[in-house]
């Protein structure tokens, strides 16, 4: 109610440090899947969450992630190894454009880590629209409240 938002992922979590600031395990959707864990990369790395992330600011801007309607998943790893990221919808603005092309770097060692991106111009200027979002989150809730949608 705030115009706060906060992002979760429960279907498999685990805490990254600075003592264990990497992981064996490989679990995860092709879509959302980085280029390094594709090619086989051993170590499973914060970078590798940046990327994820990035899929999903494409998946809020564009209505789905990329290659979601392409069934052959060996055909979807190809294509994110292979081909450009997809672009974003040209109705977003250039900043978040920006901010997203920084998340889908493909070479995970040129992708910007998280305290490099929280300086991004996008997301420094996501606190002048905190208020504008809270205003537009209350009413949605109002509209959904009086339709009993939550109930």
């Amino acid at each position: 109610m705030e115009g706060e938002v906060r992002l979760a992922d429960f279907g498999y979590a685990v805490q990254l440090t600075e003592e264990t600031e990497a992981r064996k395990t490989k679990v995860g959707t092709v879509c959302w899947m980085a280029p390094e864990l594709i090619r086989g990369e051993r170590k499973y790395k914060t970078s590798v969450d940046i990327w994820s992330y990035g899929v999903f600011a494409i998946e809020l801007a564009n209505g789905e992630p990329p290659y979601l309607k392409i069934k052959e998943q060996k055909k979807v790893l190809l294509k994110i190894l292979n081909e450009p990221t997809p672009p974003i919808l040209s109705k977003w603005s250039k900043p978040f454009q920006n901010f997203v092309a920084l998340c889908m770097e493909k070479d995970e060692n040129k992708r910007p880590n998280a305290i490099e991106l929280l300086k991004d111009p996008f997301l420094e200027d996501a606190e002048l629209c905190k208020k504008e979002f809270s205003e537009v989150i209350r009413g949605f809730v109002a509209i959904k409240t009086q339709k009993n949608l939550f109930m």
